[in-house]
């Protein structure tokens, strides 16, 4: 009988041992779960803020190849005043005119949080063949007469230089992309 008593009194004695260890094993498990989940929400926000600025990027990359082809498909360089076309300032000109406003103007218009309204409507006046889906608002174009340029010699070949500028919005509206090239056209 003193086998016995031996082998239970150390036994009575962990039982608690037991209990404790699997407390401390559940407050680690929960704890480890509860970073999971705030780890796949952190990720589910990241992969929709990606997809916002990612559309937005791709309304304005559709904006600005519709200003350029819009350009390229005139034979005759377009002029300030036709259609989409409005008439910038003389690079490197320091003087302040409203055509050289028109541009800040629309940038600003274009960075601030209501629908953008400066410029030519994506789809409308040659720019674009439809509209685009997934966007909160088709991308807006605006095409800029930089400067005239002739040269003096006989048989002078004119160059035309256009800014052409584009915002695009994602489907949310929450991100908004603007994309600008400066392109030169010779005249025929």
């Amino acid at each position: 009988m003193n086998a016995l008593r031996f082998i239970s009194g150390p036994a009575r004695r962990q039982r608690g041992v037991v209990l404790v260890t699997a407390l401390i094993v559940l407050v680690i498990m929960t704890i480890l779960g509860l970073a999971s989940i705030n780890t796949t929400t952190l990720q589910s926000k990241m992969t929709g803020n990606l997809r916002e600025t990612n559309a937005a990027f791709q309304a304005a990359e559709a904006g600005l190849q519709a200003g350029l082809i819009y350009i390229e498909k005139n034979f005759v360089p377009p002029m300030a005043g036709s259609g989409a076309v409005y008439r910038g300032c003389t690079v490197g000109s320091s003087t302040s005119t409203a055509d050289c406003l028109y541009l800040d103007n629309a940038i600003d218009d274009w960075s601030g949080g209501a629908t953008p309204t400066a410029g030519m409507t994506y789809g409308t006046s040659g720019l674009g063949s439809a509209n685009l889906g997934e966007v909160a608002f088709q991308p807006r174009i605006l095409i800029d007469e930089r400067q005239v340029r002739t040269d003096m010699e006989v048989g002078a070949t004119t160059y035309y230089y256009y800014t052409v500028s584009a915002v695009g919005t994602g489907p949310a509206g929450t991100a908004r992309s603007i994309l600008q090239t400066t392109i030169v056209k010779r005249s025929p």
